[in-house]
């Protein structure tokens, strides 16, 4: 079949008839997560694969035997108990397309033998890592560098922002600045310079905290966290964490935290990656690559043809979307579910974070440029060290130079764009209260912006959920270097605090252990790679002329690939963006 523009087909009743039957096949639900627009039910067509299924399944059974073993360590009979194991054996014989609820049932009858109690000893977390290795952020996340680093490395790498001048309620002064960064700098300086980043968190001010699973009570801070890069001449130019203030209305018990502090800085850093792992979670994550692009893989089924160039050209990139949305709303994310165990909010704050992620984001202002124009983080002048800004303008430009030649193989106008029924009714149909709601959209009038959109969809749905999906297994499984949820209040005094405080205030051995499963399941299943579109017999692509723009663009990717390897040899290595570890779509 060779891709043709609707305006051009002989056969375009057939593809309006077969359209309409798709619309009645494909039709949206804003029920499951209050107004966002999901797949009411999940066709044949979007159910996983086999090999899909072999991925998961693999990494079920790793998750087993890790916890087994983890039991094991900790002196409880686990397979010798032949009840308890016809219990988990019955379990795992089950639905395993619902994998938050059946994560969930093990979560009863294993982690029923578990300690539901502080952690007596920080190495108790690292005792969660049995079947697979303790992650290298065990040996530094208690650094100010490696804290620093999370911001351009992390989980959450495009949250931060520069700033010329600070929010009138974080009263940072000079001689919090320099008490980091010397007499030689000034904040004035640095703010004027434009050396100064602020990660702003108070949107979790008030924010209703949860209890779930066995009735503690969960905190989270509504932090604001400072970060400056040293005047030229003064040191090594890397991000520093200067200042953190835990609330967001000064008062006598909300003291500006500095690196000077010890224990009360520990905890206070500590309180910043929890609300950091709260956005992710809920916002970058979730909404902003997941949440988002299903409306284009539905719109896409419901209005463009299957021999349309565009639905030729996303088919692998909406693979398994809808299907793995729909396990999250219904288990995941639903009470009781993972999400409810590990994250700080009640769940239905955690779902209302999410939503208005959706809600809030704008499409333009969302393409990977000019995100980072936005946050202020392009320049490498001024923030020289950003291993996702840097790895990350290198995949995009391959991507949109990619789709760019791609696009105009079929469309050699902007007439042609616009004299596209189908391709108008997607678009428009993705940003319709009754379809998408998606909104930040541009009319699509032109060539270079539907090259521009498209690769945006493409670079969201592979790349962009690969930087902030599968940090989850090394950077978030350890459970002190991002723990989701506080289980005491964020400090209130500058000293006092000792290692016991610490511990407390990290989340109970089960919770973590949660924690932990969660992060290998949703970080570890690498199904597709991007670039691969040839798999299968035939191949993905019919038509021939699509061949040598295709091989440009694996070549690409292969360099990229040498790029960012000798990148890391020079640098803390930084691999969710290598090619070879990018899959197509979101699958998981």
């Amino acid at each position: 079949m060779i891709p043709t523009l609707p305006q051009n087909d002989s056969s375009a009743q057939r593809r309006k008839r077969d359209l309409a039957d798709a619309r009645d096949r494909w039709t949206y639900d804003y029920s499951y997560l209050e107004g966002i627009a999901l797949v009411k039910k999940v066709p044949r067509e979007d159910e996983p694969s086999v090999g899909w299924w072999a991925h998961v399944g693999e990494t079920f059974a790793r998750i087993l035997l890790n916890t087994g073993k983890v039991l094991e360590l900790a002196h409880r009979t686990f397979p010798e108990d032949p009840e308890h194991k016809t219990r988990v054996e019955g379990i795992l014989k089950g639905d395993l397309r619902d994998f938050g609820h059946v994560l969930e049932e093990l979560k009863g009858t294993v982690l029923e033998r578990a300690a539901r109690e502080s952690a007596q000893s920080i190495n108790a977390f690292s005792a969660f890592f049995q079947e697979w290795s303790t992650p290298p952020i065990v040996a530094s996340y208690q650094t100010d560098a490696e804290f620093a680093r999370m911001r351009v490395a992390g989980p959450n790498p495009n949250y931060m922002q520069r700033v010329r001048a600070l929010p009138a309620d974080f009263p940072v002064t000079d001689a919090h600045y320099q008490s980091v960064m010397g007499t030689g700098d000034s904040l004035a300086e640095a703010l004027a310079e434009g050396r100064t980043f602020l990660a702003d968190y108070t949107i979790f001010e008030g924010f209703p905290t949860g209890t779930f699973p066995h009735g503690a009570q969960k905190y989270i801070s509504a932090p604001y966290a400072l970060f400056a890069i040293a005047k030229a001449g003064l040191g090594v130019r890397a991000l520093t964490p200067i200042a953190i203030q835990c609330r967001k209305t000064p008062a006598d018990d909300n003291p500006i935290f500095t690196p000077a502090d010890g224990m009360a800085w520990t905890l206070a850093r500590s309180a910043v990656q929890t609300a950091d792992g709260n956005v992710h979670q809920a916002v970058t994550h979730l909404a902003h690559t997941h949440l988002v692009i299903e409306p284009f893989a539905i719109a896409a089924r419901r209005q463009l043809s299957p021999e349309h160039p565009v639905m030729v050209l996303l088919e692998p990139h909406i693979e398994g979307t809808m299907n793995i949305n729909y396990s999250a709303h219904a288990s995941l994310m639903a009470p009781g579910g993972g999400v409810d165990s590990v994250l700080s909010g009640t769940i239905e704050a955690s779902r209302a974070a999410a939503v208005s992620g959706v809600k809030t984001y704008r499409f333009d202002d969302a393409i990977f440029p000019t995100a980072l124009a936005r946050s202020g983080v392009d320049d490498a002048a001024l923030l020289p060290d950003h291993p996702y800004r840097d790895d990350g303008t290198l995949l995009w430009n391959a991507v949109l130079a990619w789709v760019s030649s791609y696009v105009r193989i079929y469309y050699a106008s902007d007439a042609d764009v616009v004299a596209d029924y189908e391709l108008q009714a997607w678009w428009s149909e993705v940003r319709a209260e009754d379809g998408g709601r998606i909104a930040g959209m541009s009319d699509l009038v032109t060539v270079s912006y539907l090259a521009t959109a498209l690769a945006h969809v493409v670079f969201t749905a592979s790349c962009q959920h690969a930087a902030v999906n599968f940090p989850q297994v090394d950077l978030m499984a350890y459970v002190p270097n991002v723990p989701l949820a506080q289980f005491t209040p964020a400090p209130t005094k500058k000293d006092g605090y000792t290692e016991e405080h610490y511990l407390a205030q990290l989340p109970p051995l089960d919770v973590a252990h949660m924690q932990n499963s969660l992060g290998f399941l949703l970080g570890s299943v690498h199904y597709t790679k991007l670039g691969e579109y040839d798999c299968g017999l035939f191949g993905h692509f019919k038509d021939s002329r699509v061949e040598a723009p295709l091989a440009t663009f694996k070549n690409t990717l292969e360099d990229i690939e040498r790029t960012i390897t000798e990148r890391n040899g020079t640098r803390v290595p930084y691999v969710y963006l290598l090619p070879s570890r990018v899959p197509q779509s979101i699958n998981i």
